[in-house]
């Protein structure tokens, strides 16, 4: 039996072990992020930075910034592009990598939010910080592009969820919409914020049919069109259309409905493909369970659960293409998979009393510890190689003009590429960082 003793010594414990758990998240993203393009910052923060230098006006410059990239409007990262250059004359891919890793932090604390008013509230985010502050996905957190993309729209949509709740308040409602919008051009995904809200003031007014709910529902569904339509206004198809898309869904849907499965169980099956539809299937199953002790009473948490089904199932029906062994080694497809579970934690915890959430407390914790310690044990080292080969392929390029062990970006023109890298160096826009593990 746990006694109060053992409890307050078992509440130290989680929170110090999520406090450390942070501070060595902290420590591996100062020590190790670098002031180096990678992949796809070839083919955004590159052009983007000379593009908007010799931009000849403050029109043409939100131009550049609201433009399409693939499939997604990516307006906070190039925002973010745009007052790195403004303040300091360069791009600094080390600074927006250390930015987008800020966002975990902000995440966490929007997590603790939802349940802060709840008995054992502490410890609960204590298992959430463990999960979040881990090194599973280095690669996206060490990639400057995509540590801000998706590490940004998961706790704008979040907040934008935390706000919509709070019905009292007109001034949280504005801000609801005002992170809506910046949530949609921030990644593709971040579309589904509008439909999740929408959602959650429809059940508001269900439960209290009051004028003030309809106006809200009403405004809602107009800003939402305008922002949709200023998304998609002068949008280009990408390379495989949505109704290509769709046409492929409808040949063979059960092997979407698999890959949608391997998706939601990606983030602790370490790409097995086998564990990775177990731990799907586990999830459905726990939703089953949460829907029918009445979870979806929780608003903000059940609504970002939704916005990251929806996230999910996107992903799912815009690259099943790619078979189901490389998409569930994709680690930025893994940190939604990871939220989604995160999600379904909280709601239990909401749900849960006594004894049962006091065990469940204590298997959870145990169980995020051990992820953590594991990951720091085992991806370390694959981290530090990684920011060495960054390091030398960059040093190779300068030296010898051959970039064939840069980082390149798919399914693009590299020579082209590593011209615009060059003509950004020698415009003073970017100062190579040579900084690496070891030299010699």
């Amino acid at each position: 039996m746990l006694t109060a003793k053992n409890y307050r010594a078992f509440h130290h414990l989680a929170i110090i072990l999520a406090t450390l758990s942070a501070a060595a998240y902290a420590f591996f993203i100062i020590t190790l992020s670098q002031n180096i393009p990678i992949y796809d910052d070839y083919v955004d923060g590159v052009p983007f930075a000379l593009s908007y230098m010799e931009a000849t006006g403050l029109k043409e410059q939100l131009e550049l910034i609201f433009s399409q990239y693939n499939q997604h409007r990516i307006a906070f990262n190039r925002l973010l592009y745009s007052l790195n250059l403004e303040f300091s004359g360069e791009i600094n891919f080390y600074f927006i990598t250390l930015v987008g890793n800020l966002n975990l932090f902000v995440l966490a604390f929007c997590y603790y939010k939802l349940v802060c008013k709840t008995e054992h509230s502490q410890i609960a985010t204590a298992c959430i910080a463990l999960l979040l502050f881990q090194l599973n996905y280095f690669h996206t957190a060490l990639w400057p592009m995509a540590s801000v993309a998706n590490f940004s729209v998961l706790p704008m949509a979040l907040a934008c969820l935390i706000y919509l709740e709070k019905t009292d308040s007109k001034l949280s409602y504005a801000a609801a919409i005002i992170i809506s919008a910046i949530t949609t051009i921030t990644l593709g995904s971040g579309q589904f914020i509008l439909l999740a809200g929408a959602l959650m003031i429809a059940i508001q007014l269900k439960r209290a049919s009051l004028p003030l709910m309809h106006w809200r529902l009403t405004t809602w569904i107009v800003t939402s069109s305008i922002i949709l339509l200023y998304y998609f206004r002068g949008y280009n198809n990408p390379v495989v259309s949505f109704g290509k898309l769709f046409e492929m869904f409808l040949q063979d849907p059960s092997q979407y409905l698999l890959t949608f499965i391997a998706l939601l169980g990606s983030s602790f099956a370490y790409e097995q493909q086998s564990l990775a539809i177990l731990f799907g299937l586990t999830a459905i199953a726990l939703s089953c369970f949460l829907l029918y002790r009445c979870a979806y009473q929780h608003l903000a948490a059940s609504c970002f659960a939704l916005f990251l089904l929806m996230a999910i199932a996107a992903l799912t029906l815009s690259r099943t293409w790619a078979g189901i062994d490389a998409l569930i080694a994709v680690e930025r497809y893994h940190f939604i998979s990871l939220n989604y579970w995160l999600c379904l934690f909280l709601l239990w915890f909401l749900t849960a009393h006594g004894k049962t959430k006091i065990n469940g407390l204590i298997i959870v914790s145990c169980i995020s510890a051990s992820i953590a310690l594991h990951s720091y044990i085992t991806q370390y080292d694959l981290a530090q190689a990684y920011t060495q080969k960054k390091t030398t392929g960059l040093r190779h390029w300068l030296e010898t003009g051959k970039g064939g062990q840069l980082m390149n970006p798919v399914f693009t023109d590299v020579p082209a590429a590593h011209k615009k890298l060059g003509e950004l160096i020698d415009k003073g826009y970017y100062q190579p960082d040579l900084k690496g593990i070891n030299k010699n």
